[in-house]
């Protein structure tokens, strides 16, 4: 395993043996044992490592999951052994970090592989957003595809447009998830708050929100459920304990980014949409990363207390033998109870004027202005122009007439 063109790793997927060469640049998310450790050592040193390189692989609940891997010609399997030879068979890169894997007589180099600098087919795009089948079968063609190591539920696809690596994501069942998205994000942009900017595109006459590539080959970023079992293996387990070793690389960060989840409404700030820049020649963990996947944004509005804050959520579990089924903690913060909290601590202030058809309705913007009133926050309005067309719409039109031509 590597690191750009670090060394960090070695294992014998056949006797469970490693080496490692550079436990700095270590994936956080990934425990192996010592060189020659006894039996149940080695056992666990190749599922571990299976289990690291299968992570990286979609999940089959993805939309357009199926097609995608039907399309290259891959199992459905979900077991981890299936999924880890899936990773490993497209070197286990992703544009999410700049780890990848070789065996040790190849002859490959980091600028061979490189997805940030190499070029990747666009051609599968359609097959990814739309779920369309493929026009033109070419292996070789689909030799770096960063969608298949691609995390989350909704249909996304990566994109090469001008030198530039782009995201698109699509519409789902509610049918609005790309302005949630683009709209969260103009909120954000009020606030100057680090994080993904989305702005609306068509493509193929589908709307679809996009955003840059936050990552590069020497940043990465690490999710925070990476993070949690980084802590664990230290003996901290307990999420008040976890909580406090995020403020420790960044409190800023933290409280800010409660406060906007709460601001804007978000219900899906889970541990793997939120986590920390990561240094990739160092391993050192930077700070909180940009706030980014706001698909969700305003669903939680219907809730006054803004529903659980997630990065905070005690579980009670009800069954030990499998920690999917868990009950909140009554004792848990609540999303506005973390906000009131963090106001303490931080400077929020609007920078920029916000305009109400920044909110899907008149019903939604009321319930921001409450939630900035609770903080303390003073909210500035645009005065709205008869004659003026919302954002969304002049970006839609835009790309469309692109399309067009």
């Amino acid at each position: 395993m590597l690191c750009k063109a670090h060394r960090v790793c070695e294992i014998d997927q056949e006797t469970g043996d490693i080496f490692i060469f550079n436990q700095a640049l270590m994936p956080l998310n990934l425990s192996l044992s010592d060189f020659h450790g006894t039996i149940k050592q080695r056992i666990s040193n190749i599922n571990s490592f299976d289990a690291w390189c299968a992570e990286r692989v979609l999940s089959i609940d993805r939309r357009y999951a199926k097609r995608i891997l039907n399309e290259l010609g891959l199992t459905q399997s979900q077991s981890t052994e299936d999924k880890a030879r899936i990773s490993r068979l497209y070197r286990c890169l992703s544009l999410q970090d700049s780890y990848w894997v070789k065996k040790e007589d190849e002859k490959v180099s980091w600028k061979d592989v490189n997805l940030f600098s190499n070029s990747f087919s666009n051609a599968f795009v359609s097959v990814s957003l739309l779920g369309r089948s493929l026009t033109l079968r070419n292996k070789d063609l689909y030799s770096r595809m960063p969608d298949i190591t691609t995390n989350g539920r909704y249909a996304k696809a990566w994109n090469r447009v001008d030198d530039q690596i782009i995201m698109y994501k699509a519409d789902d069942i509610e049918g609005n998830e790309t302005i949630r998205e683009v709209n969260a994000s103009k909120i954000l942009d009020c606030f100057g708050v680090d994080h993904v900017s989305y702005e609306l595109a068509c493509f193929d006459g589908h709307r679809v929100s996009m955003c840059k590539c936050m990552t590069n080959e020497d940043r990465s970023i690490v999710p925070y459920r990476h993070f949690i079992a980084a802590c664990k293996r230290k003996g901290i387990d307990d999420v008040d304990n976890i909580i406090n070793e995020v403020k420790k690389i960044d409190t800023t960060g933290y409280y800010t980014m409660n406060i906007m989840t709460y601001l804007i409404g978000n219900s899906d700030n889970h541990d793997g949409n939120w986590g920390f820049f990561r240094d990739n020649d160092t391993g050192k963990l930077l700070r909180i990363h940009s706030l980014f996947d706001f698909n969700c944004a305003f669903e939680n509005y219907d809730k006054k207390d803004g529903g659980w804050c997630i990065p905070e959520l005690k579980k009670i579990i009800s069954d030990e033998s499998n920690e999917l089924f868990y009950e909140p903690d009554p004792s848990s913060k609540t999303l506005q109870e973390a906000s009131l909290e963090a106001i303490n601590y931080v400077d929020i202030e609007m920078k920029h004027p916000i305009r109400k058809d920044y909110f899907l309705n008149d019903v939604d913007y009321e319930v921001f202005r409450t939630r900035c009133d609770e903080l303390g926050v003073e909210v500035k309005l645009e005065r709205e122009s008869d004659n003026r067309e919302p954002d969304i719409d002049i970006a839609f039109n835009r790309y469309e007439e692109e399309e067009e031509r």
